[in-house]
C-alpha cells in the first residue's frame, strides 16, 4: 500500500519533509526494518506546488532525481492526511 512517509535528511541540515512510499529506494542491507533509508527527490527546480502533486498522487521517480538518506520518522495512509 501506498503511504506518506516524514523523513529526516540528516546530510543536508536534518531538513524534515513528507514524501510519497514510492520514492523510497529498496534496501541495501539485510535489515528491512531500519529506518535509515536512501530515496528518491526531485530536482531543485520542481518544488511548491509542483512537488505537492508528486507526493499527493505517488508520483514514480525517474532516473533523473537525486538521491539522498533519510531517515524515516513516521508513516501514514492516505486518509492520515
Amino acid at each position: 500500500m501506498k503511504s506518506f512517509l516524514v523523513v529526516v535528511f540528516p546530510e543536508d541540515k536534518n531538513d524534515i519533509d513528507v514524501i510519497s512510499s514510492t520514492w523510497i529506494l529498496p534496501p541495501l542491507s539485510i535489515d528491512k526494518n531500519s529506518k535509515e533509508k536512501l530515496c528518491r527527490y526531485p530536482p531543485k527546480q520542481i518544488r511548491g506546488t509542483k512537488l505537492v502533486k508528486l507526493v499527493r498522487e505517488h508520483q514514480v521517480p525517474s532516473s533523473d532525481w537525486l538521491i539522498f538518506s533519510c531517515r524515516v520518522l513516521g508513516e501514514f495512509g492516505k486518509n492520515n492526511l
